[in-house]
């Protein structure tokens, strides 16, 4: 595989503002921690660098189909070729795809699908010494060559993956997750859809100060609408659930939120309905062939013809097959292509977002629904506040294809949960490193939701083996890149796990604001977690500065990282053991000899210095090495220096 370059339309042609959407496809079984990538000419192929290859995504069922979907500039001739890496570390080791280069011509295409096969070296339908074999390896660069001579060299660059901005204000944000209907005391399972609201909401009054003192700056409600049961089956986007409260009640909870400096976004449940939304409750009266709504659904005309089965009183002409979220019958679920629909949910954006004035959405199973609806929906929100915040559930897929800056803000960062909690468990930091070297190379131009636990998986004080951990997992969450978002009562080592046929037991009530009722550890935990807050948010390395992977240092029980800002860097090291340690930690050559770092964590402690690029104690002790940095069992260290011309 060799590199070539990309060429583009020569100069006088009329080019085309739009982009061409291009599908890449081959099969290949790897073995365990090995994935495909496609690697080319031009920076958004990485340049015919292993290092900068674009991953592919693999099909869970088969385990051996790889796809990427790309735009790629129109009327270009671009090389390419697949290449295998074993692991995530920039210098992992690869394969490259046998054979020739290949090569694209986008022209005047709008969509493009490749499905090329995979060829290992010296195979027999690869064979090197093949005479056409020969010539296409000359062939392939020769012609992107002779197209590239007739174009400027400023036309032939690709652009790398564009930064996503998220709002200002979500920069030095740290969310509170809060499910509201197990939040409060004595909210009934099912909603009886009958009687006065109960104004549960107010109960949040009482925890204004506790939260001012945590130090979150922004709440994510589950969701808050009308609904048969859980909150995720909604009968009116327009209407709060009434075992909580009403509108009125949510508006004035939403100012006085406001006041105290803290945002709200909502969770928006547009993938389903519940089977008593006004849409699907006419088709059910009607029939699929009677009701104005039977294209709000996706709607067949046998039992298996979708995973749900409707039938009225037993008239065989009004039954129907519909589809649900991933087969339960409970959450048919909507079919955003139907304009009606959009508009529906248009119209709920501009409600919440507009009338009442919420700062932004957590959408509901985002990575289920196309591209395409988000794009629209992005731009209405957009008119409505500039400043709100889109937040995709994503649990599965590549996160590029609904996350940029015509979409959603940013998505929610399954991955490194599991990462965080599993790596302590086991004490193997390489999970880890694994982890956010994989995170590098996909989506360092995100910023993504990071979390340790939410309202669908297992509390963090349930999850943890060793209870001496928290500290190092909510360091983690609070010091690293991201967004980071607290799931309510975690701060108190709430603990719950899901059940064979329910989730309750992650979402109970909250307990009370002024200690009478929490347990040994949490008043530790509350005052861990509030000080670790308040240091991410006077500190711009913490909120704002870029992670740097070159750097990251780790072994199994112990790990080190490095965020810079223009005006600050910050070090971060961890030991999970349950000895001392020592670890070393490189700086690369943008800090200064002689820079000092403080140990925010350790005041009085030793002090350290960068020296010839590394990490070093300022004053070791004798026949100690300074570069061998000491750590306590499950401890961690946060070092950091002002840099820039302030310093």
């Amino acid at each position: 595989a060799a590199g070539s370059q990309v060429a583009a339309a020569p100069a006088g042609r009329q080019r085309a503002e739009r982009a061409v959407a291009v599908r890449f496809s081959v099969r290949r079984r790897v073995a365990f921690g090995e994935y495909l990538c496609v690697s080319g000419a031009g920076a958004l192929l990485g340049d015919w660098d292993p290092a900068r290859a674009l991953p592919m995504d693999c099909d869970p069922e088969t385990g051996m189909d790889w796809s990427l979907e790309l735009m790629l500039p129109p009327y270009a001739l671009t090389e390419y070729k697949y290449v295998t890496k074993q692991g995530w570390d920039p210098g992992a080791n690869v394969i490259w795809q046998a054979g020739p280069n290949s090569l694209i011509a986008t022209n005047f295409h709008v969509r493009m699908s490749i499905v090329d096969r995979w060829e290992e070296e010296g195979s027999p339908a690869c064979p090197t010494n093949h005479p056409l074999a020969e010539a296409a390896c000359l062939a392939t660069p020769a012609a992107a060559a002779a197209f590239a001579d007739q174009v400027p060299a400023a036309s032939q660059a690709q652009a790398s993956p564009e930064h996503v901005a998220i709002p200002a204000w979500a920069e030095d944000a740290v969310f509170y997750a809060i499910y509201p209907l197990g939040f409060f005391e004595q909210c009934p399972p099912v909603n009886a859809h009958d009687g006065p609201p109960v104004p549960r909401l107010e109960g949040l009054r009482r925890y204004y100060g506790y939260f001012k003192k945590l130090g979150i700056s922004a709440i994510y409600f589950s969701p808050l609408f009308e609904s048969d049961t859980h909150g995720y089956d909604t009968t009116n986007y327009l209407e709060v659930d009434r075992r909580l409260g009403d509108v009125a009640l949510f508006r004035e909870i939403l100012a006085e939120l406001h006041g105290l400096g803290i945002r709200v976004v909502l969770d928006g449940v547009f993938n389903h309905t519940g089977r008593s939304h006004p849409a699907f409750r006419d088709l059910r009266e009607k029939g699929a062939q009677r009701s104005a709504y039977s294209d709000w659904y996706h709607v067949g005309a046998r039992e298996a013809d979708y995973p749900g089965w409707c039938r009225v009183d037993g008239e065989q002409d009004k039954g129907f097959s519909y589809d649900c979220w991933e087969g339960h019958a409970p959450l048919p679920r909507l079919n955003l292509e139907n304009e009606e629909v959009q508009e529906h949910l248009f119209e709920v954006a501009r409600f919440w977002l507009g009338d009442v004035g919420i700062d932004g959405w957590r959408l509901d199973v985002a990575h289920e629904i196309a591209p395409e609806f988000w794009r629209k929906f992005r731009a209405v929100c957009r008119d409505i506040n500039p400043d709100a915040i889109l937040v995709g559930e994503m649990i599965h897929g590549n996160y590029n294809r609904w996350v940029g800056n015509d979409r959603l803000h940013s998505g929610t960062n399954y991955q490194l949960s599991k990462a965080i909690w599993s790596s302590l468990n086991d004490h193997n930091f390489f999970e880890l490193a694994h982890s956010l070297q994989r995170e590098d190379t996909l989506y360092s131009h995100m910023q993504l939701l990071n979390f340790l636990g939410n309202h669908d998986v297992t509390r963090i004080a349930s999850q943890l083996h060793d209870p001496r951990h928290y500290s190092l997992a909510i360091a983690f969450l609070l010091f690293f890149k991201g967004i980071p978002c607290v799931y309510y009562g975690d701060e108190l080592g709430m603990e719950g796990e899901p059940q064979p046929d329910h989730d309750w037991d992650l979402r109970r009530p909250m307990l009370s604001p002024d200690g009478s009722d929490w347990p040994a550890l949490a008043g530790p935990r509350f005052l861990l977690t509030s000080r670790y807050i308040a240091l991410r948010h006077a500190n711009p390395a913490l909120h704002s500065g870029e992670f740097q992977p070159a750097l990251l240092s780790y072994t199994n029980e112990q790990i080190g990282f490095m965020r810079a800002h223009p005006t600050q860097c910050a070090v971060v090291l961890m030991n999970c053991s349950d000895r001392p340690a020592q670890m070393t930690m490189g700086l690369g050559a943008g800090v200064p000899d002689g820079t000092e770092f403080s140990d925010l964590l350790h005041p009085e402690g030793p002090t350290f210095v960068a020296q010839d690029g590394q990490l070093q104690m300022e004053q070791p002790e004798e026949g100690v090495s300074p570069e061998l940095l000491p750590m306590a069992e499950c401890s961690v260290r946060l070092l950091v220096a002002s840099v820039g011309p302030a310093a």
